[in-house]
């Protein structure tokens, strides 16, 4: 026997409702005078990002604390100048980093590494250890077999950091907030 369903079948509506709801809290985070919108160009940060996505940038959020290992940051590249890219902070000031068969050291104690989707390549032709100063940070991207990075254009300097990756915000169902 087969009985008629009296609730409406939109499945949908709940999504669209909830894009509704959320496009003028969207509206208003975008115009934030402390963020900074970037788009995300090339694959060096996939899975975590992905080209094209679209992510605000916390412009202040290293104004009373340094940047921590695992932050993703918008920085200046400096080896071409007016470039932004985004990159994982992987060693901290003072420390001594190293790549050993695709396994970053970091005072010779092995860095875990859940972001990454596959083991990094465990040959480079870059440079494979560092002793960062005073003010310096050696960033990676979680893409490393496609990644220009600190092992191409050395450690960065504080000032050349941006801000942290805080929110990816395009596309929508994408939208979330970047760890």
């Amino acid at each position: 026997m087969l009985t008629l369903d009296a609730t409406p079948r939109i499945e949908y509506m709940p999504r669209l409702l909830r894009a509704i709801f959320h496009l003028p809290i969207l509206g208003t985070v975008l115009r934030l005078p402390w963020a900074t919108r970037f788009s995300v160009s090339g694959d060096s940060m996939q899975p975590g990002l992905a080209h094209g996505q679209k992510i605000l940038v916390d412009r202040l959020a290293f104004s009373s604390t340094s940047p921590s290992r695992g932050d993703v940051i918008v920085l200046l590249d400096p080896g071409q100048p007016g470039v932004h890219c985004v990159k994982r902070v992987i060693g901290l000031p003072g420390e001594h980093v190293s790549i050993s068969n695709g396994v970053v050291l970091i005072d010779d104690r092995p860095l875990h590494e859940p972001y990454l989707a596959e083991p990094a390549p465990t040959d480079t032709p870059f440079p494979s250890q560092w002793l960062l100063g005073n003010g310096e940070y050696l960033v990676l991207g979680d893409f490393r077999q496609d990644s220009r990075d600190s092992r191409s254009f050395g450690p960065i300097n504080a000032s050349h950091i941006i801000g942290k990756a805080w929110i990816r915000y395009w596309p929508l169902k994408a939208g979330r907030r970047i760890k």
